[in-house]
């Protein structure tokens, strides 16, 4: 229908472009943000000249099989919010008006709906949200955890190793964590014990905090 020229109702491409121009920037969700990947890997790095090994270069598995670390896997994912908040999100914001213009009306109302619930579908809002420190900070502990698990489970194994290299949370994340408000969002890392029923949280804990390293203004 979209190259059948007698099927175009004009007014209906005008009010999509009206649509489009009040309400996209709001309703098609989040755009790119670069600088929200800046603060990662400004987060994730430990100050020169400090014990503690750089967060992102601890390595992982991807379903069970690819080891890669944190590092490149936030590049990938950097590249892929590009593709889709950037991209892909400019490419249904200017076509969907030349899609709509051939609608039904009643078509036109429901897909006009669903273009902007389809994009807002990867967007996290209000309760379910976490703050950049509890993520990264639950990310140091999952590095520490599979250290851990990697050695029988057994935390004196690779505590001396750790104390060492590290990654250890800086003086923000145990502030952050330390608030009364927050506590409850590491109930689930303070109940993780070793095999000898130490404590992996409170060992995270104990270690002496680095200096925070300078996060980049908005």
């Amino acid at each position: 229908d979209t190259h059948n020229v007698c099927k175009v109702q004009y007014a209906f491409w005008i009010l999509a472009l009206l649509v489009k121009l009040c309400q996209s920037e709001q309703q098609l969700g989040k755009p790119f943000n670069p600088l929200y990947w800046d603060k990662v890997d400004e987060l994730a790095k430990v100050t020169e000249g400090t014990k503690g090994e750089n967060v992102g270069l601890a390595t992982h598995n991807i379903f069970y099989v690819f080891k890669i670390s944190y590092k490149n896997e936030w590049k990938m994912r950097r590249v892929m919010d590009f593709i889709i908040n950037s991209g892909c999100r400019y490419v249904i914001m200017y076509t969907f008006p030349i899609l709509l213009c051939v609608e039904e009306p009643l078509d036109f109302v429901k897909d006009c709906t669903a273009v902007f619930f389809m994009t807002q579908m990867d967007d996290i809002e209000g309760g379910d949200s976490r703050e950049m420190l509890e993520m990264m900070s639950r990310l140091k502990f999952n590095v520490l955890w599979g250290k851990v698990a990697a050695n029988k489970y057994d935390l004196s194994s690779v505590e001396q190793e750790h104390r060492k290299e590290g990654p250890r949370l800086t003086s923000q994340e145990v502030v952050y964590i330390s608030k009364d408000e927050n506590k409850g969002k590491f109930q689930q890392q303070a109940d993780y014990k070793d095999c000898n029923g130490k404590c992996l949280w409170d060992h995270l804990l104990s270690l002496t905090p680095e200096p925070a390293p300078k996060t980049p203004g908005p």
